[in-house]
Order: structure tokens, then C-alpha cells, then sequence
């Protein structure tokens, strides 16, 4: 168990830490921790949300990795849990709007994945699945809140609703 780790609470001001290590957006402290810069469009306000997320799972990550105590403290797990689901969430509706970019085509260009492209990025066995999946979500049968998720303005003939979708949340 690590005793010198506090995950409950984000160390964004570090006045009295060092930076020791920095290599483009990662950055290594003189006391072990180490962050990253993630950058969004300042529009996509999801992308703020899914960070602050994220920061919540790595914590919940540290705690399991370091056995802390917070792995006893019902409000620590509550949001951990919380914020684990909505990630999932996010990178499901993410992946469903990649699967149906990755077999988008024109009458200028061409899907730019073969289904078994997407089946081998995804690891799954069969691409039976991905196109079972595509032909639900091109039909709008897929998950309706896909725009809300992602924070964006998915095409109406994408979802299956009549209006444009996903305002900013």
C-alpha cells in the first residue's frame, strides 16, 4: 500500500513539486507523477467533460495499482463507477460514429475500410458483428443519444430522428 498518494483530489497546482522530465505533452515530476496535456477544440465541451472523467478513472486506477484506502470510501467508488460508465459510454458512441465513417462512401470516394479492417481494429471474431452493427446504426436503430455523448451534431438521416441531434450538453 502506498501511504504517500492522495486520489481523491487532483494535483493541478504543483508549487511545490518540480518537473524533472518533459518530452512533448508528458511531463515527469520529482515526486514520481506523471501527466499528460490533452487538447480539444475549445467548442467540443465534451472533450472538457471526458477529461475530467478520464482523471477520475486514472485516479481509481493509481488506487487499485497502489491498494490506497480510498478503495474503501463508498463516495470514492461511487464516482470512480460514475465516471468509468460515462467513458465507456463516450468510447461507445465514438466507436459506433467511427464504424460508420470507416463504411461511409460517395460517388467520389470509396468506404475507406473493408469490414474486415474494422473486425481486425476492433478484434472481434467475425465481421458478421461490425456489419450487423453498422446496418442498426445506419438504419437509426443504434443508440439514440450518440450526438448528446459525443457533444455533436449528428446528421438526422445518421440517427433515424427527423431533427439534427446532440447539442452541446
Amino acid at each position: 500500500m502506498d501511504e504517500g498518494h492522495d486520489f481523491r483530489a487532483p494535483r493541478v497546482i504543483r508549487e511545490y513539486n518540480v518537473p524533472v522530465d518533459i518530452d512533448g505533452q508528458v511531463t515527469t515530476w520529482d515526486d514520481g507523477q506523471m501527466g499528460r496535456a490533452l487538447l480539444w477544440p475549445a467548442e467540443m465541451l465534451v472533450g472538457a467533460r471526458m477529461a475530467e472523467w478520464t482523471l477520475t478513472v486514472m485516479q481509481a486506477l493509481g488506487a487499485v495499482w497502489h491498494d490506497d484506502p480510498t478503495l474503501r470510501d463508498a463516495e470514492f467508488l461511487r464516482t470512480a463507477l460514475t465516471d468509468v460508465r460515462r467513458v465507456r459510454e463516450v468510447l461507445k458512441a465514438l466507436e459506433d460514429e467511427l464504424i460508420l465513417e470507416a463504411r461511409h462512401s460517395d460517388e467520389i470516394a470509396k468506404t475507406p475500410l473493408s469490414w474486415r479492417e474494422i473486425t481486425d481494429a476492433l478484434q472481434l471474431s467475425s465481421h458478421k458483428s461490425v456489419s450487423d452493427r453498422y446496418e442498426k446504426l445506419a438504419s437509426g436503430e443504434g443508440d439514440t443519444k450518440r450526438g448528446e455523448l459525443l457533444g455533436s451534431r449528428i446528421p438526422a438521416a445518421r440517427t433515424g430522428h427527423d431533427e439534427e441531434e446532440g447539442q452541446q450538453p
